[in-house]
Protein backbone atom coordinates (compact mmCIF):
# COMPACT_ATOMS: atom_id res chain seq x y z
CA UNK A 1 0.00 0.00 0.00
CA UNK A 2 1.32 3.47 -0.99
CA UNK A 3 -0.10 6.88 0.68
CA UNK A 4 -1.57 8.86 -2.04
CA UNK A 5 -2.48 11.54 -0.03
CA UNK A 6 -1.87 12.53 3.80
CA UNK A 7 -3.73 15.12 6.11
CA UNK A 8 -2.06 17.67 8.23
CA UNK A 9 -3.13 15.72 11.37
CA UNK A 10 -0.10 13.35 10.61
CA UNK A 11 1.71 16.43 12.49
CA UNK A 12 -0.25 15.52 15.26
CA UNK A 13 2.04 12.33 15.86
CA UNK A 14 5.39 13.25 18.08
CA UNK A 15 8.18 13.23 15.33
CA UNK A 16 5.19 12.80 12.87
CA UNK A 17 5.85 13.40 8.77
CA UNK A 18 4.83 15.46 7.13
CA UNK A 19 2.39 15.55 4.28
CA UNK A 20 5.04 15.56 1.78
CA UNK A 21 7.29 13.21 3.52
CA UNK A 22 4.82 10.58 3.73
CA UNK A 23 3.18 10.61 -0.07
CA UNK A 24 4.23 8.23 -2.41
CA UNK A 25 5.66 5.66 0.12
CA UNK A 26 4.57 2.39 1.80
CA UNK A 27 2.96 2.04 4.76
CA UNK A 28 5.41 -0.63 5.57
CA UNK A 29 7.96 2.21 5.69
CA UNK A 30 5.73 3.59 8.69
CA UNK A 31 4.69 0.50 10.74
CA UNK A 32 6.93 -0.81 13.26
CA UNK A 33 7.93 -4.43 12.08
CA UNK A 34 6.39 -5.98 15.16
CA UNK A 35 2.87 -5.00 13.46
CA UNK A 36 3.04 -6.15 9.65
CA UNK A 37 1.44 -9.55 10.22
CA UNK A 38 -1.54 -7.62 12.12
CA UNK A 39 -1.62 -4.65 9.22
CA UNK A 40 -2.11 -6.99 6.53
CA UNK A 41 -5.08 -9.35 8.36
CA UNK A 42 -6.84 -5.87 9.09
CA UNK A 43 -6.23 -4.86 5.52
CA UNK A 44 -7.71 -8.41 4.32
CA UNK A 45 -10.38 -8.31 6.98
CA UNK A 46 -11.06 -4.60 5.70
CA UNK A 47 -11.42 -5.95 2.06
CA UNK A 48 -13.62 -8.61 2.60
CA UNK A 49 -16.32 -6.76 4.64
CA UNK A 50 -15.96 -3.44 3.11
CA UNK A 51 -16.33 -2.51 7.03
CA UNK A 52 -13.91 0.04 8.54
CA UNK A 53 -11.46 -1.46 11.34
CA UNK A 54 -10.25 0.28 14.35
CA UNK A 55 -6.85 -1.37 15.61
CA UNK A 56 -3.80 0.13 17.80
CA UNK A 57 -0.76 -0.13 15.98
CA UNK A 58 3.01 0.58 16.64
CA UNK A 59 4.66 2.95 13.46
CA UNK A 60 8.10 4.69 13.23
CA UNK A 61 7.93 8.14 13.61
CA UNK A 62 10.73 10.27 11.58
CA UNK A 63 13.51 10.20 14.49
CA UNK A 64 12.80 6.30 14.36
CA UNK A 65 11.35 6.35 17.82
CA UNK A 66 8.41 3.76 18.44
CA UNK A 67 4.97 5.78 19.02
CA UNK A 68 1.63 3.96 19.79
CA UNK A 69 -1.02 5.44 17.86
CA UNK A 70 -5.13 3.77 17.10
CA UNK A 71 -6.05 3.44 13.54
CA UNK A 72 -9.38 3.70 11.91
CA UNK A 73 -9.18 1.77 8.37
CA UNK A 74 -11.53 2.11 6.03
CA UNK A 75 -12.00 0.92 2.40
CA UNK A 76 -12.61 2.96 -0.75
CA UNK A 77 -13.32 2.23 -4.10
CA UNK A 78 -13.40 3.58 -7.25
CA UNK A 79 -16.32 2.18 -9.49
CA UNK A 80 -15.27 3.34 -12.46
CA UNK A 81 -11.62 1.54 -12.61
CA UNK A 82 -12.29 -1.07 -9.74
CA UNK A 83 -9.29 0.25 -7.86
CA UNK A 84 -9.49 -0.43 -4.17
CA UNK A 85 -8.09 2.67 -1.70
CA UNK A 86 -7.29 2.54 2.07
CA UNK A 87 -8.09 5.45 3.45
CA UNK A 88 -6.87 5.20 7.33
CA UNK A 89 -6.45 7.93 10.12
CA UNK A 90 -4.58 7.65 13.24
CA UNK A 91 -4.01 9.71 16.52
CA UNK A 92 -1.76 9.13 19.20
CA UNK A 93 -3.04 6.35 21.12
CA UNK A 94 -3.82 8.72 24.44
CA UNK A 95 -6.19 10.26 22.20
CA UNK A 96 -9.63 8.95 20.92
CA UNK A 97 -10.44 8.38 17.23
CA UNK A 98 -13.55 10.55 17.52
CA UNK A 99 -10.94 13.55 17.68
CA UNK A 100 -10.08 13.31 14.24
Amino acid sequence: MRCYYASASTTSIPGGYTQEEMLGRKASEFVHVSDFAHMALAKSDTELTGKSIEMSVDVRNKFGDRIRVRSRTQLLRDESSGKVFFLTRSVPADQKLSDL
